[in-house]
């Protein structure tokens, strides 16, 4: 994990990058769950 307190001007880069990533899991977990059920 990146340490926060060391990198704190990248937070918004990190953020962004954050919540693209969680939205790709998001897609993939739906899709797993819906082959699963």
């Amino acid at each position: 994990m990146i340490k926060e307190e060391n990198n704190k001007s990248a937070f918004p880069h990190n953020l962004c990058i954050f919540l693209v990533e969680g939205k790709r899991m998001s897609t993939i977990y739906e899709r797993v769950k819906g082959v699963i059920d």
